[in-house]
């Protein structure tokens, strides 16, 4: 082989010789020795213009100069079920040592990798300890013998250091020491993410450290772009655009691949007409000139498009081929090999992996996973190429076939990873097809139910929407709708929830559980009187009680809602009751005196975790910390809020907002504001955008931050309050309101002329009675002058 083919080898092998300038801005911007503050690079172009193989070069260069940095790349694939675990890819990478390449431009010392699980270790077994102590308390409550029993048991359970937190946990560790270390993190086609994922992207990223790089490379489309990026404190920003391969580019490459040929402006200038500027497509063309002169062929070069490539292929293989464009790869070989047998097609499985291999020897194809078995297309000019050459009526056949094996497939065999393979028949069916094939509804139903067990609620809040699902609402049973609105819900995406739950209340068997999820984002919405409308179309049950609960603690209806609480508490103490009545109690602590507040939301954990439910364990454990914190026990506080976020972090859930909203709050009992800031800052990065009173619930805390922290004048702090208490009118959040007005009012007294608001003097009596639980921290402060108490807002969870 001469030293032009080695070039061609892999994409390691081939030189760098274009956007040197380009290449040199964005390592001097991403430097993180130049200043400690976060970084994000956007890297725009068409399709084939080589961001890509840019980015990897970039990523490998700064890897080499920067050892000690942990560098990540991760190529986004057209499928919202693969694209729902980018967060856990991303703490897979993490775990072994890794030097970077331009074919895996991840790099990671064995120091690191060491740190990493250590950290994640920590956090883990805290929580295991606590479900243990959680456990010994139960069972010293056993007449007779559990006090024995209890006194038998360790006061901790022993571990063993391995982590039990799933990958996602050690990607957030990844984020925690980046305040430290640098980390830098690439995000390659971020056109192809949904936006419940870059919802949930933008708030994991707001955790970033100082030290924390990112780049996004997106591919633009006429120029338009989606131009997402994370919004992480303080950060910098940089845009790059990076146009197709220009005639000059093209040549330049050319010159540096075949340095010794002759008329290579001739050879460039056909290359590059037949390419439009796409770079795989050059590189493709150049490898087929170079073979043809390696074996003294003659060749006509407008035979090396994809196009004449493709039309080239045996017929086994461009159906193999057009079936992997359809699937929109992801599948492994095992996995298309089980479909080509299905079909009953008669082709010799061996035949199938030669093909594969042949075209990705050529290529067309590559293998892309962590087990290096899954099979992709190489770039989208080939699947391009594919879509074009195959007529319509040959799609349409191709796809009830492949739509007919997978379901033939799923019915006849328990296979690994079958969870592509469903998400694939859900991408694929059409409407009717589903209404004709009891098989395709029971797979479709099987496969919600699955997701629902493993909470998954991000994935089902995508098919809801965006998929065949949206077209046969009216023969999913109603179990299934009840899991989708569930997930619409748990996903805040309540104007959505609402539409949905309008269609399906046109269908009679959908209609009680339309009503009762309507109510639900209703009362999010604070139109409490409609909720209430809603709910009384709503089955009589369990659920139904929660949501009327829940709207009572809105409007303040305390004593209503205490009578509920206690009542369920007593039924809790004595059998396993439904996750919703947990829910009364774990939404009830402020309702009760202090230890009783703590002994109602513990024996809501306990009932949680009975049930498998880690959402509702971590929500409850949050709720249970702003009861610890007005006790005081700030320590056992500090510890079950930091065991929610590592909760909620692993199930991908934004309500993570919450229990760091309470961190925030930790941190002013410590009187550390700086901490307190901080912990508000991410929180507000975490919180779902439609949630108006916690928008509001932001903006005065971190003026209440800044007052403790003497960093705001009591004029401005006036003036802040009244804005902030004339738009609080419209959540009809009474208890926010009146404690809204009962501060503006002290605040106007000092610094104003006197009465500046009204407010309820008995709603704020129990606001300030230190007997009950409470919902707010009190704080004393001679910071404005005078002494004066400011309030800072809890975020107990109140949803479902």
């Amino acid at each position: 082989m001469s030293d032009f083919a080695n070039y061609f080898r892999s994409e390691n092998d081939w030189p760098f010789v274009l956007r040197e300038h380009e290449l040199t801005a964005a390592m001097a911007f991403l430097d993180v020795g130049t200043s400690r503050q976060p970084k994000i690079l956007r890297l725009f172009g068409p399709s084939g213009s080589g961001k890509s193989f840019f980015v990897r070069e970039l990523l490998t260069k700064i890897a080499h100069d920067k050892p000690d940095a942990i560098v990540l790349y991760l190529d986004t694939p057209p499928s919202d079920l693969e694209a729902s675990q980018t967060l856990e890819k991303l703490g897979r990478l993490l775990k072994k040592e890794s030097i970077a390449s331009r074919t895996h431009p991840v790099s990671i010392s064995r120091n690191m990798v060491l740190r990493l699980k250590q950290r994640n270790v920590l956090r883990s077994s805290s929580f295991i300890n606590y479900l243990y102590g959680v456990f010994r308390d139960l069972i010293g409550q056993i007449p007779v013998a559990g006090p024995i029993v209890k006194a038998l048991l360790p006061q901790n359970l022993p571990m063993r250091q391995e982590t039990v937190q799933g990958d996602m946990a050690l990607f957030n560790c990844c984020l925690d020491i980046s305040n430290n270390f640098p980390v830098l993190l690439a995000l390659d086609n971020i056109q192809f993410l949904s936006t419940s994922m870059l919802e949930i992207l933008r708030n994991t990223f707001a955790e970033a450290g100082c030290m924390f790089c990112f780049v996004v490379i997106e591919r633009t489309k006429q120029s338009k772009a989606i131009n997402w990026h994370p919004e992480i404190s303080d950060a910098t920003y940089k845009d790059i655009y990076l146009e197709a391969i220009s005639e000059i580019d093209t040549l330049a490459i050319a010159r540096a691949v075949l340095p010794g040929h002759e008329d290579l402006r001739e050879l460039a200038k056909s290359i590059h007409r037949r390419s439009e500027g796409n770079l795989k497509s050059i590189w493709f063309q150049l490898k087929f000139t170079v073979e043809r002169i390696e074996k003294g062929e003659q060749f006509a070069l407008q035979n090396c498009t994809y196009e004449n490539i493709v039309q080239s292929l045996p017929a086994l293989d461009q159906f193999i081929l057009r079936t992997i464009v359809i699937l929109l790869g992801g599948l492994s070989i095992a996995h298309l090999i089980e479909l080509f047998k299905t079909s009953n097609l008669g082709v010799d499985p061996n035949q199938i992996s030669w093909a594969i291999n042949d075209m990705m020897a050529m290529g067309l194809l590559v293998l892309n996973s962590e087990s290096h078995d899954k099979i992709k297309i190489e770039h989208e000019r080939v699947a391009s190429a594919v879509t074009d050459l195959t007529p319509e009526d040959e799609k349409m056949e191709l796809r009830e076939q492949v739509v007919k094996s997978i379901v033939n497939l799923l019915a006849e065999k328990q296979l690994a990873d079958d969870d592509v393979l469903y998400d694939r028949l859900i991408g694929n069916t059409h409407e009717q097809e589903v209404r004709s094939c009891p098989k395709i509804q029971t797979h479709i139903v099987n496969f919600i139910n699955t997701k629902n067990s493993l909470e998954q609620f991000t994935y089902l809040s995508t098919l809801g929407r965006d998929t065949v699902c949206w077209d046969i609402i009216d023969i999913l049973p109603s179990s299934t709708i009840a899991i989708l609105m569930n997930a619409v819900q748990k996903c805040s995406l309540f104007h959505f929830g609402l539409i949905l739950a309008e269609r399906c209340k046109k269908i009679e068997a959908h209609r009680s559980i339309s009503h009762l999820y309507e109510a639900k984002y209703l009362v999010q919405l604070f139109h409490y009187e409609l909720a209430q409308a809603s709910l009384q179309e709503a089955k009589v049950g369990p659920e139904r009680n929660l949501v009327a609960f829940n709207i009572l603690i809105n409007l303040n209806r305390n004593d209503e809602a205490t009578r509920i609480a206690r009542s369920t508490y007593k039924k809790a103490k004595k059998e396993t009751c439904s996750e919703f009545e947990y829910a009364i109690l774990r939404s009830s602590g402020h309702l009760f005196k202090k230890q009783e507040a703590k002994e109602v939301l513990e024996v809501a954990i306990s009932g949680f975790h009975k049930l498998g439910s880690d959402f509702g364990v971590a929500t409850t454990l949050s709720n249970l910390a702003i009861v610890e914190m007005v006790i005081p026990q700030t320590t056992q506080a500090e510890r079950h809020l930091d065991q929610a976020c590592t909760l909620l972090q692993k199930l991908m859930s934004n309500e993570i907002y919450q229990p760091l909203v309470n961190l925030s709050g930790i941190a002013i009992l410590n009187r550390d504001y700086s901490a307190a800031e901080r912990y508000l800052h991410l929180a507000k990065g975490n919180a779902p955008r439609s949630l108006a009173m916690d928008t509001l619930m932001f903006e005065y805390n971190e003026m209440a931050v800044a007052i403790l922290a003497g960093k705001a004048s009591g004029y401005d702090a006036l003036e802040t309050c009244l804005h902030i208490h004339h738009r609080a009118q419209k959540t009809k959040d009474i208890r926010f309101i009146e404690t809204l007005g009962w501060f503006t009012n002290m605040l106007s007294c000092h610094f104003g002329s006197g009465q500046a608001t009204d407010y309820s003097s008995e709603i704020i009596e129990i606001i300030t009675d230190t007997e009950l639980a409470g919902l707010e921290l009190l704080v004393s402060t001679d910071r404005l002058g005078p002494d004066i108490t400011v309030p800072y807002i809890l975020s107990p969870h109140w949803r479902y």
